[in-house]
């Protein structure tokens, strides 16, 4: 979204009045962004807004959330960085994970692609943006 002002005095209104712009279709977005951009802060302590959600909800260690980043930037990116959101599909998901396969264990393999689709739909839903592109994942 472009940067401009909502006029609200707190944050919470501020998020509300972004939200509403967004799924009213009011706001500047970019189009198609790659994976690398959406993928930018998750699990970033202090910038990840799931991350916030689920502190706020219970305890969620700093250290699990540095290893959910560690998955993300040594197993997702690499492969994934410069993908459009809107080319990420399931035939995507199974290439990578026949390259990880590759690579490593069909456990780990496993593991990585359950905890990658999960994140994917957790933040399809939580962000109408996005959601657009993940239709497909939501889906299956």
């Amino acid at each position: 979204m472009t940067a401009v002002s909502s006029g609200a005095t707190s944050k919470s209104k501020a998020e509300t009045w972004a939200i509403n712009q967004l799924v009213n279709g009011l706001a500047k977005t970019s189009e198609n962004p790659k994976f690398s951009t959406f993928a930018k802060n998750w699990f970033v302590w202090g910038k990840c807004k799931y991350l916030e959600r689920q502190i706020n909800r219970r305890d969620y260690p700093r250290s699990y959330a540095e290893h959910q980043r560690r998955l993300l930037v040594n197993h997702i990116l690499p492969y994934f960085a410069d993908y459009k959101l809107s080319n990420i599909g399931v035939i995507q998901i199974e290439d990578w994970l026949l390259s990880l396969r590759k690579t490593r264990s069909s456990s780990t393999a496993n593991r990585l692609t359950g905890r990658f689709l999960r994140n994917l739909k957790k933040r399809a839903k939580d962000d109408p943006v996005f959601k657009k592109y993940l239709e497909a994942l939501l889906n299956n």
